[in-house]
C-alpha cells in the first residue's frame, strides 16, 4: 500500500494563516481589524489583503480631549493630564471610572495607582468617591491609497499601508513669509550691530524683470540678534499695475527677534546714492534664479514676500511630523520662519494607537529653479502627496513619490487608489465646502510656488504663506 503526502501550496498555507490571524485578533470570518495593532498584524505578516484593500477607509481619533467628573465627598477636585493618560488607557473607551473601596482606587475591578493615569486629586478620598474620565475627540477619515505601494525607511520592514485622509482636516500655512537677510553666528557672532545697510535688487521684482533694481537702505538703532533677520514690506510683492522703485521705496525694512516671530524695529527705505558712505551692502537679492543672486545669507526676494515652496524645509512638514503638545521650531533654512508659536504637533493631535503604527516612508521630491532643479529624497512619518501620487503625472521632469534607499522608484505612477479616477474624485472637502489642498510637490518655476488641487479638482498653485487644506498622508509599517 502506498500513501500519498499532499502538501499545501502557498495560497492554501496564506488562506490558512489568514484564519488563524483572525483567530488570534477575535476577528469574526468577515470582520475588519478592530485596533490599529491588528492591522498591523495582518501587514506584517502578508495578510493584509484578507483584511483590507483600497476600497476600504480607516478612521482615528484627532484632536482628542480628556475632562475630569467627581462623585463623593473626600475628593474636592481632580485635574488630568491627557498624555499620561492616554499612554495607560488608550483612546478608544470614552468613560473610564476611578472608585475608592476605603483602601484603594479601582478600574476595571482592578486596584490602580491615579499617577500612572495622570490623575491628580485634591481632598481626602473616602469609601465610595469616584473620579470618572470622559474622552472626546474628532474623527478622520483616512483612503487606503495602496498595499506595499511606499517605501520604509526601515529596510527591514517589508510590507506597508499608505494612507491619506480622505478630506482636509483643516486649513494650514505651506510656509510663512521668510527672512529676506538672516543674522548667523558665522557672519554676525555677536548680532547684526546698529548701523546702516543695504540691499541690492537685480531682477528683483516679483516677476524676474528689472524694473525696481536698485540698491535701498536703511538704518537700525538695535542689535539685530543671532537668529533673528530683516525682512521688507513690497520687494518680491506682487504688483498688478506694473513695477517701480517707488513701491519699494514706500515700503519698510522689518528687524526680527531670535525667535523670528517678534518684531523689533520698522524702518524707512531709501535709495542709496553716490555720496553715501559707511552704507554696509548685505548682499543682491533676486526673485527666483539664482543666476542673479549673490551674499550667502540673502533670499530670494519671492521667499521675502511669500515664502517657500520646496517641501523638504518647509513649516508644515515640521509640523506634521511633530509629536510634541508644543511645537519646538527648528528653521529648515536660516531664513525660516514659524507661521505661529506654539503650535501642537499633528502627531501629538492624532489617535496614540495610530501614531505607534507608523514608520517613516521615503519619498522623491522635485526641485525647482531656486534650488538648482533636480530632485531631493527624504523620509517623513507624516507627508503630503505628490502630484505623481494621485495620477497628476511627473514635476518638473521628475516622477514623484515612493523611492528606496538605493534610488530606485518602487513605483512609476500613482497609487493603486487613483488608477481609472478622474478630476472629480480628487475633490476634498472641509466643513462640507470644497477646498483647495496642499500637495507636497513645488511649483518649480517660482521660488515661493506649491502645487495644490483645486476646488474643482484640477491641479494648480499657490503661494506658500496661504492657507489651503491640509490633507496628511501616513503609512502604517
Amino acid at each position: 500500500m502506498s500513501i500519498e503526502v499532499v502538501f499545501p501550496n502557498a495560497a492554501q498555507i496564506d488562506t490558512q494563516n489568514a484564519i488563524l490571524a483572525r483567530m488570534a485578533e477575535k476577528m469574526g470570518a468577515f470582520e475588519k481589524p478592530t485596533s490599529f495593532k491588528g492591522i498591523q498584524t495582518f501587514l506584517r505578516n502578508g495578510l493584509i489583503r484578507h483584511v483590507l484593500d483600497e476600497s476600504d477607509q480607516i478612521q482615528a481619533a484627532l484632536n482628542i480631549n480628556v475632562t475630569t467628573d467627581i462623585r463623593g465627598t473626600g475628593v474636592t477636585a481632580a485635574t488630568v493630564d491627557k498624555d499620561t493618560f492616554l499612554t495607560t488607557a488608550g483612546s478608544h473607551t470614552h468613560i473610564h471610572e476611578f472608585t475608592y473601596d476605603g483602601a484603594a482606587w479601582l478600574h476595571n475591578g482592578e486596584v490602580v495607582e491615579l499617577k500612572d493615569y495622570g490623575i491628580t486629586i485634591t481632598g481626602n478620598p473616602v469609601s465610595g468617591d469616584a473620579v470618572v474620565c470622559h474622552v472626546s475627540s474628532g474623527k478622520v477619515d483616512f483612503d487606503i491609497m495602496g498595499i506595499d505601494e511606499d517605501c520604509p525607511a526601515d529596510a527591514t520592514k517589508e510590507h506597508t499601508l499608505s494612507l491619506l485622509a480622505a478630506n482636509c482636516i483643516e486649513n494650514e500655512v505651506f510656509d510663512p513669509s521668510q527672512y529676506l537677510y538672516a543674522v548667523t553666528a558665522e557672519a554676525w557672532p555677536d548680532g547684526l550691530p546698529a548701523g546702516t545697510y543695504s540691499v541690492t535688487l537685480n531682477h528683483g521684482a516679483y516677476n524676474g524683470n528689472t524694473a525696481q533694481d536698485g540698491t535701498y537702505k536703511f538704518t537700525t538703532t538695535q542689535v539685530v540678534p543671532v537668529g533673528g533677520g530683516i525682512r521688507h514690506s513690497t520687494i518680491g510683492a506682487y504688483q498688478r499695475s506694473g513695477y517701480t522703485k517707488d513701491q519699494i521705496l514706500g515700503g519698510k525694512f522689518t528687524t526680527y527677534a531670535a525667535d523670528r516671530i517678534a518684531t523689533l524695529e520698522t524702518l524707512t527705505t531709501t535709495e542709496v546714492t553716490d555720496t553715501d558712505t559707511d552704507v554696509v551692502n548685505l548682499g543682491t537679492t533676486t526673485a527666483c534664479d539664482p543666476q542673479y543672486k549673490s551674499g550667502e545669507y540673502m533670499n530670494y526676494s519671492q521667499r521675502n514676500a511669500y515664502g517657500s515652496g520646496r517641501w523638504g524645509t518647509s513649516w508644515i512638514r515640521q509640523l506634521l511630523n511633530c509629536r510634541d503638545k508644543v511645537l519646538n521650531f527648528v528653521p529648515g533654512t536660516i531664513w525660516s520662519r514659524p507661521s505661529r508659536a506654539n503650535a501642537e504637533g499633528f502627531l501629538h493631535r492624532l489617535d496614540p494607537e495610530l501614531v505607534s503604527v507608523i514608520g517613516k516612508h521615503r519619498v522623491r521630491y522635485a526641485l525647482g529653479i531656486a534650488d538648482g532643479n533636480g530632485y531631493e529624497d527624504l523620509e517623513d512619518y507624516v507627508s503630503l502627496a505628490t502630484m505623481t501620487d494621485i495620477g497628476l503625472g511627473g514635476n518638473n521632469g521628475v516622477q514623484e513619490g515612493a523611492v528606496d534607499e538605493s534610488g530606485n522608484m518602487l513605483r512609476t505612477g500613482s497609487y493603486s487608489f487613483w488608477k481609472g479616477k478622474g478630476q472629480d474624485d480628487r475633490i476634498k472637502y472641509l466643513s462640507s465646502s470644497a477646498r483647495h489642498w496642499w500637495l507636497g510637490s513645488v511649483y518649480p518655476w517660482l521660488a515661493y510656488g506649491v502645487r495644490y488641487v483645486h476646488p474643482s479638482g484640477a491641479l494648480n498653485g499657490n503661494d506658500a504663506h496661504i492657507a489651503n487644506g491640509l490633507v496628511p498622508r501616513l503609512t502604517i509599517i
